[in-house]
């Protein structure tokens, strides 16, 4: 075996160049890319299919897992190893072409090392493609086509890049000068108010990295179909920018002190229309395409045999009301900070207010992207805010406010106190006449609907840290009584990340900081020293599961950090 098979999901690092990324395990093996974007043909996917998927590894000859780190807050990924023989350092990134640099050091005693590559079949095309060719170079003599064994003492180093596709190649004398290019204009990037705070600039710089540079887009996560629970069928697509998510982690970047990104991402937005008669549909694809079509890979086995495997993601046909709230928070952040938001973005503003005063309190699939539509309380708690923004930004801006804007923001919060209230389990519930409990209420305070210290708000905190809560991470929700969902609680799926750090931010709200802080540890303490967050976490084993890493999880994480204290 080539590798290690199938890593944990948290064994791994993530490297990027603006259009597409990769994952490495800590064994060095390159076991995800799709080239030339995110959702582009898979050039190694190992971690779907390890017998075909492709690979590439490059260390030690004998198989180890190393440890990962990155270092000066860019996304130059660190894997080293260390035994009585020897000290190896693997330092690999991702530059536009897309070329992987890779370049592996001794810096003790001698070590016998490889590169190994596998070629991929294409799984989206079951079939090679030629424009997934790549073309290796190396600095060590003797290696025919970039693979081989060699030899490195103390001092020593072993280059090698891979160019793929029709990208010009690169050759190995030239890197140097490039992984410094790359270092300095990644450290430019960082927020300013992410410096000196390792886990904050961690996920800066994941936020930077999901972006897709052409179009000001960003990817959800760069994996697809890594199972939220092992053997289970909740695999999906991720390829791809929700507009939820992408809103989540520009408002992030904006907090931080960078606008940039935000302000192009809301000016892409104004041009991408719907295929619904909403002003903005729940998914595109990272250009901006309206119709990612959905379909499953049969012969793909999966991460560790998790089917189905899925290209593409059906949610752009669901009608989600709450991407709307996001946006607006989105808008209000900028305009915050002190920067126009443009005729253009105003407008889209206008129309997306519009359509929440009209259609607020229809079913739609909710936060979570549910079988069933229902009037759910996260979606008409994000139509409030939605509308709260708009009525902000307009009088911050001079432009005018719609008086209907006004009293359906009233009707909303009056619906909400009165109809997603349940009496006898004494909490907000995931939708009207459901007695589910959901982690989404904590969006209330989050987002300013209640304050923190309301009755309420501490009822419907106190039952989600009751019965959603399983060793200090928090799932979405209870799966019994749900329809169209089957399974109970730690069984159906793993618990959210976003979801626990939701809870962290509360807590922080409430003024709790040890809570807080506790809270947040928990799920760092997964990451590792990478700092990466994933989708969910399995709290037997305390390892993540669903795609990695996520926007979201990062973006809640940035939210945690920022939330004052009273």
């Amino acid at each position: 075996m080539p590798c290690i098979p199938y890593p944990a999901v948290e064994c791994h690092g993530v490297i990027g160049n603006g259009r597409t990324a990769a994952l490495v395990a800590a064994d060095g093996t390159v076991d995800w890319l799709c080239a030339p974007d995110y959702d582009g043909s898979v050039v190694f996917g190992a971690l779907l299919d390890v017998e075909r998927g492709g690979l590439w590894r490059v260390g030690p000859q004998r198989l180890r897992t190393g440890t990962q780190s990155y270092a000066d807050d860019a996304p130059h990924l660190s894997t080293r190893w260390t035994t009585d023989a020897y000290n190896l350092v693997l330092t690999d990134l991702l530059l536009p072409g897309p070329v992987i640099v890779r370049r592996l050091r001794c810096l003790r005693g001698e070590a016998r090392c490889c590169s190994v590559m596998v070629a991929s079949y294409d799984m989206t095309a079951l079939g090679r493609r030629e424009d997934t060719i790549c073309h290796i170079r190396s600095s060590c003599p003797g290696l025919e086509g970039g693979v081989g064994e060699f030899t490195l003492t103390t001092g020593q180093t072993a280059w090698f890049t891979a160019t793929i596709g029709a990208a010009p190649v690169v050759e190995t004398t030239t890197v140097a000068a490039r992984i410094d290019e790359a270092a300095t204009l990644w450290r430019e990037r960082l927020p300013p108010r992410a410096r000196g705070v390792p886990s904050i600039a961690r996920s800066a710089m994941v936020l930077q990295l999901l972006r897709y540079d052409p179009s000001g887009a960003m990817t959800a996560a760069p994996t697809t179909s890594l199972p939220e629970r092992i053997g289970g069928g909740w695999n999906v697509d991720y390829r791809l920018s929700w507009v939820r998510d992408t809103s989540l982690a520009m408002t992030a970047l904006a907090r931080l002190g960078t606008v940039g990104p935000a302000q192009r991402y809301l000016q892409w937005l104004t041009a991408r229309g719907s295929i619904h008669d909403a002003p903005l549909q729940t998914v595109y694809t990272v250009r901006g395409e309206r119709e990612p079509h959905q379909r499953e890979l049969p012969d793909v086995p999966g991460y560790r045999r998790s089917q189905p495997v899925r290209v593409g993601n059906h949610a752009y046909k669901q009608r989600q009301l709450d991407i709307f709230g996001y946006v607006a928070d989105c808008a209000l952040t900028i305009a915050n900070a002190g920067c126009d938001i443009g005729d253009d973005v105003w407008h889209l503003l206008d129309r997306c207010a519009d359509f929440v005063v009209s259609r607020w309190d229809e079913p739609d699939r909710g936060i979570w992207e549910l079988p069933v539509a229902a009037r759910h309380t996260s979606s008409r708690v994000m139509c409030w805010v939605a509308l709260d923004r708009t009525i902000a930004l307009g009088g911050r801006l001079g432009r005018p406010v719609d008086d209907r804007w006004r009293s359906t923001a009233e009707t909303i919060r009056a619906a909400v106190m009165a109809e997603s209230w349940h009496d006898e389990r004494r909490a907000f519930t995931q939708a009207v006449s459901s007695s589910v409990l959901d982690a989404s209420a904590l969006l209330i305070p989050l987002y300013g609907l209640l304050p923190p210290d309301d009755p309420r708000v501490l009822a419907t905190v106190q039952r989600v840290v009751d019965e959603l809560t399983i060793d200090g991470f928090v799932y979405r929700f209870d799966p019994q009584g749900m329809p169209g969902v089957h399974g109970t609680m730690g069984e159906f799926e793993a618990a959210f990340v976003p979801c626990t750090l939701w809870l962290a931010s509360v807590y922080r709200m409430l003024g709790h900081e040890r809570a807080s802080l506790a809270t947040l540890q928990a799920v760092e303490s997964v990451a590792g020293s990478t700092l990466l967050l994933g989708e969910a976490v399995d709290p037997r084993t305390r390892t993540f599961a669903g795609n990695f890493p996520l926007a979201f999880s990062h973006a809640e994480r940035v939210r945690t950090a920022l939330t004052p204290v009273p």
